[in-house]
């Protein structure tokens, strides 16, 4: 033991005492540097993961938006089709909003839609929701269930894939990752499933 020191003890022997203060405080440094720098590293990782889920939640916050205002023309679209013409107003004051909606995703998707990969999924809804209003006043009320659960199934899937890119659905914290799983992905099923019971017992009411 003392042969493995020996070095060692021969250096500290030649240096003066400040010299050897010195050494030793760093010698007593290094493995806090060392620490510091990775905790560093750790902090800058986390705040990179928490600055990608920041990204994803501003991209799918109107897309959200729409994803209700869909989900309410469906059953409007129902009922006008159902043969209740004195919906048109309620109909054509939804579809503007829609419009709108449009609008904001589109700014959010100019910025954010590559990064996230979502572009093309973006453009995928925006080219069925076209057809159907093209198509919209030819249809029953059953195809125009079927066209507005296609639309609801674009916008599951660009949430789903913001999710991915943007971290949201594998946040490390428990309680964190319950939390997205539940926005991004439970809870707009959720509302698909009872918009779907809804629209299909309109149509049997009407």
């Amino acid at each position: 033991m003392n042969a493995f020191f020996a070095p060692a003890i021969a250096l500290m022997n030649r240096l003066k005492y400040p010299a050897k203060f010195s050494l030793i405080g760093l010698l007593l440094l290094l493995p806090l540097a060392f620490s510091l720098n990775q905790y560093l590293r750790q902090i800058n990782k986390d705040i990179d993961f928490a600055s990608k889920e920041q990204v994803g939640l501003e991209y799918n916050q109107p897309v959200l938006t729409l994803l209700q205002h869909i989900q309410q023309h469906a059953a409007l679209a129902t009922i006008y089709l159902g043969g209740q013409t004195e919906y048109q107003d309620e109909l054509e004051a939804k579809q503007a909003e829609i419009d709108l909606d449009i609008q904001a995703v589109d700014k959010v998707d100019a910025r954010l839609g590559k990064t996230l990969g979502a572009t093309e999924y973006w453009e995928d809804f925006k080219t069925s929701w076209s057809r159907l209003r093209v198509n919209f006043y030819e249809l029953s009320a059953e195809r125009s269930i079927d066209g507005h659960d296609v639309l609801v199934d674009e916008i599951l899937d660009l949430i789903t894939v913001v999710g991915n890119n943007s971290n949201l659905i594998l946040d490390p914290r428990i309680e964190s990752y319950y939390l997205m799983d539940t926005l991004i992905t439970r809870l707009p099923m959720r509302t698909q499933f009872l918009s779907q019971i809804r629209n299909y017992s309109l149509v049997i009411t009407t």
